[in-house]
């Protein structure tokens, strides 16, 4: 059984010198940890300013998930990350308490959860907060969510009726397009 690490992480802009204090718990070896922070600010400027002008390095390994909080919140203290200063918009409540989120559930306990979630109808409330919300995003947060779907999905085989409802929805996509382009021609 692999044993969980904890640890404390910064990451700096190099060009800004602005900086990120983050924790992290993982299984991997620490230092080939491919993990680069959660802040939506910092992904905003991986893509503006390219993420190898980016350095991470590691502030201290900890013993315990409890430990490794209490970590995050002095350090983002003594590193002074808080924005405008950093990256950091809040800072965490001091003696939060570990909670191991990447425990892997059982078969039945996803059975379950997939039962509950089968056949669930949105609301048109919810699909129309959902698109609101969606409108409201920049392009780069866009493209992160676009990014982030890409990645969760690689490896993934569609159906032949899933292909054939993707190829249906992208050739009237296509149509609207050009009768749109027509229309806007014959306006002009």
């Amino acid at each position: 059984m692999e044993i969980q690490k904890y640890y404390v992480y910064t990451i700096t802009n190099i060009i800004l010198n602005k900086k990120y204090v983050g924790c992290r718990a993982t299984k991997n070896n620490i230092n080939n940890d491919n993990y680069w922070g959660s802040s939506k600010y910092l992904k905003k400027d991986y893509i503006k300013y390219s993420k190898k002008n980016f350095l991470k390095e590691i502030i201290k390994i900890y013993k315990s998930g409890n430990a490794m909080l209490n970590g995050e919140v002095d350090n983002i203290l003594s590193y002074n990350t808080m924005e405008p200063n950093g990256y950091n918009r809040m800072l965490p409540p001091k003696n939060r308490q570990w909670r191991n989120y990447s425990r892997k559930m059982s078969n039945e306990t996803k059975l379950k959860i997939s039962k509950k979630l089968t056949g669930r109808i949105i609301s048109k409330e919810s699909k129309r907060r959902q698109k609101e919300t969606y409108a409201k995003k920049t392009k780069e947060e866009k493209l992160l969510i676009g990014l982030r779907i890409s990645e969760a999905k690689k490896g993934h085989i569609h159906s032949k009726e899933t292909k054939k409802k993707i190829g249906e929805s992208v050739r009237r996509t296509k149509q609207s397009q050009k009768l749109q382009k027509v229309t806007s021609r014959a306006i002009f």
